[in-house]
């Protein structure tokens, strides 16, 4: 294997994941665990084992090779549910501790074994293992004192035995006290993950909102950018803020100030087609998009059934809550961007800064597109005017010159008959 590999392996390995679960802390922490214990298990079994033990015992070494082997198991075989290898975990620790306390007497190290059980069940399980973890410890410790009144169990020196007790006693207050404050830990520590977890969540949602309501003002502004005459792409808008939003219907109305009401200019799905064929309006102060175009200022609805100026409209019967913009420069309202949705406060004050962005670039759009065709017109006159100059200029006769003018101005007007009469000196048509 490339040594550069094993040691990003092992660097990966031994790196705890940045935002993680208490699942995924849990899963980490015994991995981590299993290692350790793996090489210091091999490290006892290769050395340990064969050293300190006088008599060669059959049995402990049969013992000792399933427990390697089972560990082995446990920490390479990722793949195994995460309760049976805390489960294994914790049998070896017990299953050890009863073996050196057999072999090696009772005031050897076992007791540590049957510490550590209940720390592991804390931290992988849950303050309620770790508490049972301890009464299990509790329970061996008291079969062990049963099997020394029994004869069973010898104890060395004898009259050491009420020193075991007291010191057991102790271990078990202790054990009860550093299992349920590691319990109080973990809990705490699993509190704060969640918190960070929900933050980043709350952050990540409202980059992925940002990043939308960036890219659609970008279609909007693409859409908008081209337009030099008066057609500005007001179904295109509002299908590019229905597609990158899902919006239970968007429309957009233009004011018609001759008739003092809103014209349908765009608007979203079946329900928006039928209405822009049917030529749909509203009255200029009527319902809530009236309303936003007569006050000249965002309306919000978050309940639309609670508010006396909502009109339903039949063909759209899911609608929950509303908004309506002006599409506004200044004191100048040009028409109302109207969203609206199928839920009951489904709209927000980010939704309507949103929205106000996109009012503001439909009403650029459609002020530069009547500049433009002001303009357009301006040119047209000056040259029209400059034309029939020309050609007046170039007549010969008087009659000629009004003759010019008569055909000239009938052109330019659409007329359909034009006459020119000087003080009764003469007339051209």
């Amino acid at each position: 294997m490339n040594p550069l590999t094993l040691g990003a392996r092992i660097r990966k390995e031994f790196t705890f994941p940045e935002n993680a679960s208490l699942p995924e802390w849990r899963t980490y922490f015994l991995n981590t665990t299993l290692i350790f214990v793996w090489l210091l298990g091999l490290l006892s079994y290769v050395v340990v084992l064969r050293i300190t033990l006088v008599e060669n015992d059959l049995a402990l070494d049969i013992i000792f090779t399933a427990a390697v082997l089972m560990l082995t198991m446990v920490t390479f075989v990722r793949r195994l549910p995460f309760k049976f290898r805390v489960g294994v975990l914790l049998f070896i620790n017990y299953a050890l501790a009863l073996v050196v306390f057999y072999s090696l007497g009772l005031v050897s190290s076992g007791r540590m074994y049957l510490y550590t059980a209940s720390i592991l069940a804390v931290v992988f399980v849950g303050l309620k293992a770790g508490l049972f973890s301890v009464a299990l410890n509790t329970a061996v410790l008291i079969f062990l004192l049963w099997q020394v009144s029994q004869g069973r169990l010898s104890y060395d020196p004898p009259q050491m035995v009420n020193n075991w007790i007291t010191t057991s006693a102790v271990f078990v207050m202790l054990n009860v006290f550093t299992t349920v404050s590691v319990g109080l830990l973990v809990r705490a520590l699993a509190a704060n993950l969640e918190v960070m977890q929900d933050l980043t969540r709350s952050l990540e949602q409202r980059v992925a909102e940002r990043t939308r309501v960036v890219e659609a003002g970008v279609k909007v502004s693409r859409a908008l950018s081209g337009v030099l005459d008066a057609t500005v792409p007001m179904q295109e808008v509002v299908e590019q803020i229905h597609s990158a939003f899902d919006y239970y219907h968007t429309q957009i109305y233009l004011l018609d100030e001759a008739q003092d009401k809103l014209l349908l200019t765009g608007g979203t799905g079946d329900p928006g087609q039928m209405m822009l064929a049917a030529g749909h309006s509203v009255l200029l102060g009527q319902g809530i998009v009236g309303q936003a175009a007569a006050l000249n200022e965002y309306i919000l609805v978050p309940d639309v059934r609670q508010d006396e100026r909502w009109q339903p409209n039949p063909l759209l019967p899911e609608t929950k809550a509303e908004t309506a913009v002006p599409i506004a420069i200044g004191d100048e309202v040009w028409g109302v961007l109207d969203v609206q949705v199928a839920q009951v406060n489904g709209l927000s004050e980010d939704d309507v800064s949103f929205l106000q962005a996109i009012a503001g670039q439909v009403a650029v759009a459609i002020r530069n597109a009547r500049l433009y065709e002001a303009t357009e017109y301006r040119v047209q006159y000056e040259a029209q005017v400059n034309m029939i100059s020309q050609k007046i200029q170039q007549a010969a006769t008087l009659e000629e010159v009004l003759q010019i003018a008569a055909q000239e101005l009938e052109q330019a007007l659409g007329a359909q008959r034009v006459t020119v009469q000087l003080g009764g000196n003469g007339s051209a048509s």
